[in-house]
């Protein structure tokens, strides 16, 4: 998946991703048109589920 290895940013740590890159999510909302309030005031709550995932850490 391309747009994940450049947004998620996992060389800091040997655990895998622990953030997302900011520039590059708004850059990637910009090009998209989402880039908007509601889209900024939802990015950090979004960015835990998001590096969740990605690490495999999801309650089922």
């Amino acid at each position: 998946m391309r747009i994940s290895s450049v947004i998620i940013d996992g060389k800091a740590t040997a655990g895998g991703a622990y953030g997302l890159d900011f520039g590059a999510v708004i850059a990637l909302a910009d090009g998209l048109g989402a880039a908007n309030f509601l889209f900024f005031d939802l990015l950090p709550e979004i960015e835990a589920i998001i590096v969740r995932s990605y690490r495999g850490d999801v309650e089922e």
